[in-house]
């Protein structure tokens, strides 16, 4: 099941089909709706899988996925936080 949207990033020429779609630390903040301090202490706790390319950040959707399902399930997420 996805449970967020990926953005479609018309800027680019490049064919990435078939490829997933990388998140940014922005993307994450506004899917989530936390602040940047709470998303860094779950990458640095592992409780959220990240990508580092150089000095940037990025997410596979379905870590983000992966995330929010273990959230749900422990009970972290009301209705306010995620609406489906």
């Amino acid at each position: 099941e996805n449970l967020i949207h990926n953005p479609v990033d018309q800027r680019t020429a490049i064919d990435r089909s078939g490829l997933p779609e990388l998140l940014t630390v922005p993307d994450l903040l506004r899917i989530l709706r936390i602040s940047r301090t709470t998303l860094w202490r779950y990458i640095k706790s592992e409780r959220i899988q990240s990508i580092r390319i150089g000095s940037r950040v990025l997410f596979e959707p379905a870590a983000v996925d992966e995330f929010i399902v273990s959230c749900r399930q422990k009970g972290y997420l009301d209705e306010y936080f995620y609406k489906a």
